[in-house]
């Protein structure tokens, strides 16, 4: 009798092992990572096995149904070079699931182009309403040489990606339309690379419609070393001007990690408010720990950002602001702790993405957020400073819980030394700021927490203010114009730190 060699896919069950279709003697480099073979047509050829397999539900006009059979091609521990790009799509619009064990790794030996397509092949079709899974796979690429992308996921929709991770392209992930895609990277890095990932609107290739990328979700990020920016959203640059767009795109980036040096900020957002509604990026639970150049994030006009409990530390030589805005941007910022060596540039956590310090016609909500670091005294009350430009300050803001302050002198609202009878403007009050009540302290800076005095500053919408002493004791608080000026009345110099909690308006 004789004995039928089972195949892996036979020994696996229901899944279909890449193995299966690369020639026996190509085996044992993959698995120990040794391969310099070219496997790509081997693992097309699974992959189109797997969708010949794949079946669903057609439905809708223009779009294609959820799939009833999706079939898994697995990738066993190994090393598999593809010197093509791998198509996750065919003609009949089945769709599949790759699985790697162990984090498998497909490396892509092409200078230029792509290593994992996703689109729907008909190019007529705006939209594929069913998408493609991938687990454990790490997309390799030697150098960032040429222009590559390690994945694109075009016009798909409710796609689902854990535990994958990206080495050595210019772009590690393109997100081009869809709608409801989920990347989990469980904690994998995205790492040198120029761009993580690049999130924008699509037209289609048959000019039907602009579709926006909504509901994108990022969780469990690690993006290390991304030369020029970790993310960006924005819309096409091929767009219409004047197109309608379909509404707000939403975004949701949590539990995510921007680390290294970018050139740029570390998420550059890009126009998402334009004509069809405003875009809106949500982050939670995020860490910035030197991830730019620029700061951890520009948003341009239009686009609002939520920040809510992240945590930012940028201690360098050369500073920058946690955020940058264009003049119609909306911040919601809550609980945001940034640790900082020395003073922002500028001595602003917030300001404006082109330098100047005009006024910032966007809304701003802030509270119970803190500035902490290296020789930057605490302040003697309340919460944290959290620092943005005097001149943005406009009536549409809410403030709550935490300092809101303008230009200081020397550490930013944190310590200055004043020669005898000198003076440091610590804020200003305007028409814009009025109507609002400050409680300003000073304490002297040599660590013996004596306190120097404290204020109540009562603006009116009318620019003008009033100063009343709680107590004084060698410092000053008067009024210059609409500055608010803080005087050394003491025989010697003194070395000070300072606050201004806004407590009513």
């Amino acid at each position: 009798m004789s004995l039928t060699k089972a195949t892996y896919s036979m020994i696996s069950g229901a899944y279909i092992n890449v193995l299966d279709y690369i020639p026996p003697n190509r085996h044992a480099s993959i698995l120990d990572g040794s391969s310099t073979d070219d496997n790509g047509p081997y693992i097309q050829a699974a992959i189109n096995a797997a969708l010949a397999q794949s079946s669903r539900i057609l439905q809708g006009i223009g779009t294609v149904g959820f799939p009833y059979k999706m079939m898994t091609v697995y990738f066993p521990t190994g090393l598999y070079n593809t010197a093509q790009t791998l198509l996750l799509n065919n003609g009949s619009y089945g769709v599949v699931r790759l699985e790697g064990h162990g984090r498998s790794t497909i490396r892509y030996t092409a200078v230029n182009g792509t290593c994992i397509y996703l689109y729907p092949i008909d190019a007529g079709l705006p939209l594929m309403t069913a998408g493609v899974q991938i687990s454990n796979i790490c997309v390799w690429k030697d150098d960032k040489a040429g222009s590559s992308v390690g994945m694109v996921v075009d016009r798909m929709t409710n796609c689902y990606f854990e535990g994958m991770s990206f080495r050595g392209f210019q772009y590690a992930i393109q997100v081009n339309g869809g709608i409801d895609n989920e990347f989990d990277f469980q904690g994998q890095p995205i790492e040198y690379c120029d761009y993580g990932m690049w999130i924008q609107q699509k037209i289609p290739p048959s000019g039907i419609g602009i579709m926006k990328p909504n509901l994108t979700t990022v969780r469990n990020a690690y993006f290390i070393n991304t030369a020029i920016h970790s993310m960006v959203y924005r819309k096409n640059a091929d767009e219409p001007p004047g197109a309608q767009n379909s509404p707000g795109s939403v975004h949701l980036v949590a539990d995510t990690n921007f680390q290294g040096n970018c050139s740029g900020q570390a998420v550059a957002i890009e126009t998402l408010g334009e004509n069809g509604g405003t875009g809106t990026i949500n982050f939670e639970r995020c860490w910035w720990e030197g991830a730019s150049a620029l700061g951890a994030i520009r948003a341009a006009n239009g686009a609002q950002v939520r920040v809510q409990s992240c945590f930012y530390t940028n201690q360098t030589t050369n500073e920058k602001p946690f955020l940058l805005m264009d003049n119609t941007a909306r911040f919601i910022i809550e609980e945001l702790d940034l640790v900082m060596g020395s003073a922002p540039a500028n001595n602003y956590v917030v300001q404006r993405y082109d330098g100047t310090t005009d006024g910032i016609a966007a809304q701003m909500y802030t509270r119970r957020n803190r500035l902490v670091g290296v020789g930057i005294a605490t302040p003697l009350m309340g919460p944290q400073n959290f620092f943005v430009t005097a001149d943005s300050i406009y009536p549409d803001q809410i403030f709550a819980d935490s300092l809101i302050s303008a230009k200081f002198s020397s550490l930013s609202g944190t310590t200055a030394s004043l020669t005898t009878g000198s003076s440091a403007t610590i804020f200003a009050i305007d028409a814009n700021t009025g109507s609002r009540t400050y409680l300003v302290t000073a304490r002297q800076a040599d660590g013996g927490q004596v306190w120097r005095g404290c204020w109540i500053v009562m603006g009116d919408s009318a620019g003008t203010f009033t100063i009343s002493a709680i107590f004084n004791n060698n410092m000053t608080l008067s009024n210059s114009g609409t500055n608010v000026q803080l005087t050394n009345t003491n025989a010697s110099t003194q070395q000070f730190v300072w606050n201004a909690v806004q407590i009513a308006s």
